[in-house]
């Protein structure tokens, strides 16, 4: 059985100890132990139950070292989200702190970006450009007072929100009816400011009932709760050499409690990190596995030590290059050790021509330093495999322990356990947690079905008992009461519900909490069970562009969701900045006003004149369009203002082709699609066009503005647009390669791979010259469905053409004709990936290739 599980953790302003896995307090802090910060924007997001994998485009690189795109890895999912933390989707942009891992801290580690602000999870806002430069100056050691803070008050979100999620069968969930919690026993917890237990508990949720209806659901229960362990690796945590598994030690418990017992074992941990080459770590730690979970009580933290590997002077780490050619495994060699040592013995195995295991028999003894180690050559035209490094080293295994709740101790029927979430390490900032759980039927045995209500659980970290005072205590086991009741975390500093503690404050209910609370429950003398208000919809606009000649640009403006109500929204041009800025009256005509969205609607149009003059500009011009005072819906990125660009596009001198599509999925290079799919294409060009001309790929031709086309056969394409003003042409392309919709196989094309009839059959070429130097063949953006080209070196030179053709109605066969203008040695290999059967062709080096006439390759490709 699956339910959701959210988990709603409460930062507290406190110094950093570990990482920034789990946010700290203040700007310094993140900029001081973030590994990297980058800026830029979402590409695509990747969902596992309990992880989001965000691909961001780096626009820039505030701290440390980035590539092109970064993977960053954030926490929540499909299964369990953090409520509050903000998803990031495709298209937000914003900073992010990574520690050394490439993980962003689910609450404060990403500051998105809302109009002239980066606004962290809290509501704090940041003004762009001053903070980037206070964050460079920081990183490079030039500490100073910040400076970035706006000029004036930012709205960015509303104040108190529901914690509404879905459940598994699709169920709104605002409030969690039952609330148990529990301690490390039934009556006090004890830190070094003394006794603080049940009543401080107790205080907690009087607070709440206070100020809403008699009814409120706080039904609570103290209970003492098993912590369950689960250890996880991460290289280098999984060490190497040892020959034995080594003794697991887990910290000792708090008094009256019990020492988790666990035992480790051993596997050979691979790494591949470049193509060819295979490094292995023998002796590693493969896992652990705990036979007593222990008792840490509620607030236990427990770290666990391995012991170290003993130095027998034997094999740790091995890395080569796996070669290619060998028929049969080679024999590996290994040098002696000093007398009175074991000689190490070595097997080899071979895949695919390739070298792809070498597995110790023994893995010797005595050797005080690295030994030499050969491996045998292949036949003939092989590449020989090499050993790159061998080490007898040795490192120690290192671990991190994950807490549960172990929810069979609790009152609670058992089947809650089968959700098996775990609970990454709660690091030095995380105070207290809200577990939220959908309900679920379930099968009580003899009692017949049952249902499991949705409840909600909360944890309490030792640290604040040790550093902070009770009332800090209560004002976190407050908020996370709050998070119980329903409420998700308020951008109002001074609510309890604020995503971040502040020592002294107490714990008192803010007038945004209050509000909160009874818009869930009501108040004596109201309805105790009022439907939680719908979210409100959410506004986006969308870049507008535009010939002078049309006359207007037409700015998208859209809902995210149709409201019951009236929306309206406050709009206003701003002129651009720079030469190349658009100045109203003379490039376009100032427009404000207020856009009405009548109710059940989600879309309306903003037209703003342009003007057609005779004047040649040839860079665009741009100005602004800016959103403000939305009523009964929000502002995409959560800002006060949402920004939009409008280009104008002059269209009085020379052409300049260009253009746009949609339908096909496009790199620098190259453009991706499948048969039968339909592809626009818009005439984006600039300057004055009086005829213009398509070259589709096939054929087919179009003087449409915007043709659609759909090709209906694989193979590469390229599209050409061709303009002119009657004296001056220009061309723009672009080479597309088109996939079978329905394929009848399973080859997946790349640069190296060329697949043919409907990607049934992958083609490859490796080539070699006469000393040994060699590499794959390259796919050229050119062929058909049945035929294909390869280059060694250019683009523009192409070595090999490739054809597989349907001969099934000569001889019941699939034939390969092939041809090589080269000299060089290569291996021509097409395989049937729906049979696997494969052909090969070879040719030496030096000598002129023969052309390929196999009338007889493939039999199973023709249909019976």
């Amino acid at each position: 059985m699956r339910k959701t599980l959210f988990s709603v953790a409460l930062a507290v302003l406190a110094p950093p100890v570990a990482s920034l896995t789990y946010a700290p307090a203040t700007d310094a802090e993140l900029v001081d132990h973030a590994a990297t910060i980058v800026q830029g924007h979402v590409v695509s997001v990747r969902e596992t139950p309990s992880h989001r994998y965000l691909t961001v485009a780096v626009d820039g690189v505030l701290k440390g070292s980035a590539g092109v795109t970064v993977m960053i890895k954030q926490v929540g999912g499909t299964d369990w989200v953090v409520p509050g933390a903000p998803q990031a989707v495709p298209g937000d942009r914003g900073v992010w702190f990574l520690d050394a891992h490439g993980r962003a801290d689910p609450a404060l580690g990403w500051m998105q970006r809302a109009g002239e602000h980066y606004v962290s999870i809290n509501g704090e806002a940041r003004h762009h450009g001053r903070f980037r430069a206070w964050v460079e100056d920081r990183a490079a050691g030039r500490r100073r007072p910040a400076d970035y803070e706006p000029a004036g008050p930012v709205s960015v979100a509303q104040m108190y929100k529901l914690l509404t999620r879905s459940c598994n069968d699709g169920t709104r969930i605002t409030r969690w009816r039952t609330f148990p919690t529990w301690s490390a026993n039934d009556m006090a917890l004890s830190g070094s400011y003394g006794s603080i237990g049940w009543s401080d508990l107790v205080a907690s949720a009087a607070r709440w009932e206070a100020v809403s209806a008699a009814s409120l659901p706080l039904s609570l229960t103290a209970t003492d709760v098993t912590a369950v362990l689960r250890v996880s690796l991460d290289r280098p945590g999984h060490g190497w050499g040892y020959t034995d598994p080594p003794t697991v030690t887990f910290s000792a418990p708090p008094p009256g409690g019990r020492r988790a017992v666990g035992t480790a074992a051993l596997e050979t941990s691979w790494d591949l990190r470049l193509p060819g080459i295979t490094e292995y770590y023998w002796g590693a730690v493969g896992r652990v596995d705990v036979s007593d979970s222990g008792d840490y009580g509620l607030l236990g933290q427990p770290t666990l030590t391995f012991s170290a590997p003993v130095d027998r002077g034997s094999l740790s780490r091995l890395k080569w290059s796996r070669g290619s050619g060998y028929v049969v495994a080679p024999a590996v060699t290994v040098s002696d050790p000093p007398a009175g040592g074991t000689t190490a013995r070595l097997e080899a195995r071979v895949r695919n021509g390739e070298v792809v295991d070498i597995v110790p028999t023994d893995r010797g003894a005595g050797y005080t330093s690295a030994p030499t180690i050969s491996i045998s050559a292949p036949p003939a035209g092989g590449t020989q495999a090499e050993i790159l490094l061998v080490e007898t080293a040795l490192r120690t295994a290192v671990g991190w322990v994950a807490v549960e709740p172990d929810f069979d101790r609790l009152p609670t029927p058992t089947h809650i356990s089968d959700t098996g979430y775990g609970v990454p390490p709660s690091g030095d900032f995380t105070l207290g947690q809200a577990w939220l759980f959908c309900g679920a039927s379930y099968d009580a045995g003899n009692l017949g079905p049952a249902t499991e209500p949705a409840r909600a659980y909360v944890t309490i970290a030792r640290k604040l008992l040790d550093r902070y005072p009770p009332d800090d205590w209560r004002q976190v086991m407050t908020h996370e009461l709050g998070h119980a009741l329903g409420l998700d975390h308020s951008s109002d500093e001074t609510a309890i519900m604020w995503a971040r503690t502040r020592p002294g404050r107490g714990y008192h209910l803010g007038d945004d909490d209050i509000a909160g609370i009874r818009a869930l429950y009501g108040v004596e003398g109201e309805d105790p069970d009022p439907e939680p208000p719908p979210p409100r919809p959410t506004l986006s606009a969308a870049d507008a562009r535009a010939l002078e000649s049309a006359g207007e640009l037409i700015f998208d403006v859209r809902l995210s969701a149709s409201s019951g109500s009236v929306v309206t929204v406050d709009y206003a041009t701003r002129d651009g900045a720079g030469a190349s800025g658009a100045k109203a009256g003379a490039d376009y005509t100032a427009t404000e006003g207020t856009l009405t969205f009548p109710a059940g609607s989600t879309s309306r149009r903003i037209r703003v004149p342009v003007t057609d003059d005779d004047r040649y500009e040839a860079s665009p011009e741009t100005f602004t369009l800016t959103l403000r005072r939305p009523v009964n819906a929000t502002l995409a990125g959560g800002g006060s203002s949402l920004q939009v660009t409008g280009t104008i596009l002059d269209d009085d001198g020379p052409p300049t082709a260009s253009f746009e599509l949609s339908g096909a999925t496009c790199g620098e290079e190259l453009c991706r699609t499948r048969t039968g799919v339909p592809v626009e294409f818009v005439d984006t060009s600039t300057g004055k066009v009086l005829s213009r001309i398509w070259e589709l790929g096939d054929g087919t031709r179009s003087r449409s503005r915007r043709p659609t086309h759909a090709w209906s056969s694989a193979g590469f394409y390229e599209v050409t647009l061709s303009v002119s003003d009657g004296a001056t042409t220009s061309a723009a392309s672009r080479v597309f390669l088109v996939e079978a919709s329905e394929p009848e196989g399973t080859c997946v094309p790349d640069a190296r791979t060329r697949c043919l009839r409907d990607s049934r059959y992958a083609v490859t070429v490796d080539w070699r010259k006469a000393d040994g130097e060699g590499g794959a063949g390259r796919v050229v953006y050119a062929g058909t469905n049945d035929s294909g080209l390869f280059t060694f070196f250019s683009q523009e030179n192409w070595e090999v053409l490739i054809k597989v053709l349907d001969g099934c109605s000569v001889n019941g066969r699939i034939w390969v004709y092939g041809t090589s203008m080269t000299d060089l040695g290569h291996v021509i290999r097409v395989t049937d990936t729906a049979t696997d059967a494969v052909r090969e062709y070879r040719n030496e080096p030096g000598l002129p290739a023969p052309a390929i006439t196999d009338a007889t390759a493939f039999a199973e490709g023709c249909e019976p």
